[in-house]
């Protein structure tokens, strides 16, 4: 069996804005993991109450945007977008999960009620 390789990077930022009412948080990972055994993971926030890890192998990035605002006192709205992008590839997973082309986007929502 040949050596194979793979190597990832991550940045992110985050900031509140208009008072401590919302809350962003960016993020930019770009991986090359040549084969499946040679996949990274990378822990990722999720809204309120989730955590979320995705292998990713290939040569890409993947990119989020998280995004929480507090419309009142009791009610959170929180907004997930999420792109993975490989390049070269013409699908993206296997079976149910598969997605043609290079790119698959995700948008989660999620309202959170206090009482």
């Amino acid at each position: 069996r040949e050596n194979s390789y793979g190597f990832a990077i991550m940045s992110e930022a985050s900031c509140k804005l208009l008072i401590d009412r919302m809350t962003v948080v960016a993020r930019l990972s770009l991986f090359n993991a040549e084969e499946w055994d040679n996949r990274v993971y990378f822990a990722e926030s999720d809204p309120q109450g989730g955590a979320f890890s995705q292998p990713l192998n290939g040569y890409g990035y993947r990119t989020y945007l998280l995004s929480r605002y507090k419309l009142v006192k009791n009610i959170d709205l929180w907004i997930k977008y999420s792109r993975t992008h490989r390049f070269g590839e013409d699908k993206i997973g296997e079976g149910p999960e598969q997605t043609l082309g290079p790119s698959r986007d995700e948008l989660k929502l999620q309202l959170k009620l206090m009482f």
